[in-house]
């Protein structure tokens, strides 16, 4: 295992070598440089690539699985991904971007404010110690918080009646301690499960990961 692995990375360098800034492609798995970090996603697990948008180099990893149990699409579960409403869809895009950091308010509105906040008229306690924000207009998105281990760990979620939604969605935007920029979204039927969500993803990145910090 451990030759094979020196062999993928020895591999690996001398494709970015060749064409910097580009996800390579190797057998059955698509190679990624997230800043000194190499990853390696088994084809079925999404799609790597470079944004065209973004400076050379800035490539992404795009995922979408069946929740609860993360599975990624094959032939015989085709037509669950198809599905308009997908109410057991997890999908969204992770992106290492050098020198970026998200600033006050780019996550929620909660950003800047201490944990837990002072008492507000619009705030309630939910599901796993979370505290909710609910607007004054019953077709903004409420916003849930938590601190989790020094950090306030926040998603926000479209309410169900706003006008327009087929299948109200929750979404997290966030920056991991290794610079990832993560943004993911699922049915707001799995909000109580939010932070299990979080942990399940940060696991399967790490199982990709070949080489480089955490």
């Amino acid at each position: 295992m451990f030759l094979f692995v020196t062999l993928l990375i020895a591999i690996i360098d001398s494709m970015h070598a060749q064409v910097p800034g580009a996800a390579s492609h190797l057998a059955s798995v698509h190679v990624v440089h997230f800043g000194n970090a190499v990853y390696a996603v088994p084809d079925n697990m999404g799609i790597v690539g470079t944004d065209p948008a973004q400076p050379a180099g800035y490539e992404y990893y795009r995922f979408k699985f069946l929740l609860p149990g993360f599975e990624p699409p094959n032939a015989s579960n085709a037509e669950k991904f198809l599905s308009v409403t997908g109410h057991n869809i997890i999908f969204g895009t992770i992106q290492y971007r050098p020198g970026v950091k998200l600033k006050d308010g780019e996550q929620n509105i909660f950003r800047g404010l201490p944990t837990p906040p002072p008492p507000h008229p619009h705030l309630e306690k939910v599901f796993d110690g979370f505290s909710k924000y609910v607007p004054a207009n019953k077709f903004e998105d409420e916003f849930y918080f938590k601190n989790v281990n020094g950090r306030v760990f926040e998603f926000m979620c479209t309410q169900p009646n706003s006008p327009g939604v087929v299948q109200p969605k929750c979404h997290v935007l966030e920056q991991w301690d290794n610079g990832l920029i993560v943004f993911y979204a699922y049915d707001r039927t799995y909000a109580p499960d939010a932070l299990a969500l979080d942990k399940r993803l940060r696991a399967l990145m790490d199982s990709f990961r070949v080489r480089g910090p955490k």
